[in-house]
C-alpha cells in the first residue's frame, strides 16, 4: 500500500457512479472516509453533488407510502427492544430475522439461553447445526471460542453449548452474553460481503467484495450510494478484482450473478426503508451456482 502525499488529490476506490474515496479499512466499513483537503470538493462528482435526488427511481415516494407492512411492525418493535436494553447492536438472530423478512437470503437462527433449550430448536430445525454466541461485547465470536461448526446430534450440541459459553466467558469475562443462536448448517459457497456503512455527508452506502477473511486482506470492494438500480448492483460486482472467482475458475462452476444482485438490491431497499439502520454487515454470503445465502449478519442502529 502506497502513501500518497497530501497535495496530490485522492484517487477514486472505484469506477462509474461512486463515492470518491481513497480507501477503507475494511474489518468495519464504518471506518471509510471521504476525501479533505484542497481537493475534496474539486473531485467530488457532480452525479453525487446533485445526484442523490435524480436518481432516486420513478415512483419511490409514492411506494414509500405503502411500505408500513407487517416488515415494519416487526422492525420497530425490534428497534424499540434494543432502544430499551441500552444497545444500538442487534443480535444475529434479530438482524437475520429483519433480513429474511425483507428479503434477503439468510440462514433462519434461533436464541437459546440454556442447553436444554438449544438441544430442542436443533431438534426442531434438523441436523446439521451450527452454534455461535450471542453478545453485544464480542465482535468476532471465531476469535473466543463461540462458533461451532457441522454439529450432527443433540449431544453434540449440548457439548458445543457448555464449551462457547466457558470459552466465551473465559476470553471475555465482562462480555454481556445473551446465548446462542442455532441456525442449520449451510453448504459451502464462494464467499462474498455485502456492507453499508452511513456517511455523514452521503448518507447510506453499500459495499460488495470478496468476504470471509478475504475481504480484511485483499480489501478489494466496490461502493454504491442508497437507493441502487440493478444495473449498480451489475457494476459493484463486476469492478472487484476477484470478480473471475464469481465466474468460476480451475472448473469450478460461476456463481449466480443475478442472486447477488438481488441480495445487494434487497439490502438497499431496507436500509432506505430503514434510516435508523447505520451500519450493516452480511459475511459470509455463500453464493453459490443457484442462489445466494447469507450466513452471518450484523445490524448497528441508531440510537434512540
Amino acid at each position: 500500500m502506497t502513501t500518497r502525499s497530501n497535495t496530490s488529490p485522492p484517487k477514486p476506490v472505484t469506477s462509474g457512479r461512486h463515492l470518491p474515496w481513497s480507501g477503507a479499512h475494511v474489518d468495519r466499513i464504518a471506518a471509510v472516509a471521504p476525501p479533505t483537503g484542497p481537493h475534496a470538493t474539486a473531485t467530488r462528482p457532480a452525479h453525487v453533488e446533485c445526484g442523490r435526488i435524480t436518481r432516486i427511481p420513478a415512483g419511490a415516494f409514492a411506494r414509500s407510502a405503502i411500505l408500513i407492512n407487517e416488515a415494519t411492525v416487526t422492525f420497530q418493535s425490534v428497534l424499540a427492544q434494543a432502544r430499551a436494553e441500552g444497545r444500538t447492536l442487534l443480535n444475529e438472530v434479530e438482524a437475520k430475522e429483519l433480513l429474511r423478512e425483507a428479503g434477503v437470503p439468510a440462514t433462519a437462527a434461533t436464541l437459546a439461553t440454556s442447553r436444554d433449550q438449544a438441544q430442542s430448536q436443533a431438534d426442531a430445525m434438523g441436523y446439521p447445526v451450527v452454534l455461535k454466541v450471542v453478545s453485544q461485547d464480542i465482535a468476532h465470536k471465531s476469535d473466543v471460542g463461540g462458533v461451532k461448526l457441522n454439529l450432527q446430534d443433540r449431544a453434540a450440541v449440548g457439548e458445543a453449548f457448555d464449551a462457547i459459553m466457558t470459552s466465551a466467558k473465559a476470553a471475555e469475562p465482562n462480555a454481556r452474553i445473551a446465548g446462542v443462536s442455532v441456525q442449520q448448517m449451510a453448504k459451502q459457497g464462494t464467499e462474498v460481503i455485502v456492507g453499508m456503512t452511513t456517511d455523514p455527508q452521503f448518507g447510506p452506502v453499500l459495499m460488495f467484495g470478496l468476504g470471509g477473511i478475504m475481504v480484511e486482506v485483499l480489501k478489494d470492494v466496490s461502493f454504491r450510494l442508497v437507493p441502487l438500480e440493478a444495473k449498480d448492483a451489475d457494476q459493484m460486482i463486476s469492478e472487484i478484482k476477484g470478480k473471475p472467482i464469481l465466474d468460476g475458475v480451475r472448473g469450478q462452476p460461476p456463481s449466480d450473478l443475478a442472486a447477488l444482485r438481488n441480495t445487494i438490491l434487497k439490502v438497499s431497499e431496507f436500509v432506505q426503508k430503514h434510516p435508523e439502520v447505520r451500519e450493516l454487515d452480511l459475511n459470509p454470503v455463500f453464493a453459490y451456482p443457484d442462489g445466494a445465502l447469507a450466513v452471518d449478519a450484523r445490524i448497528v442502529v441508531s440510537e434512540a
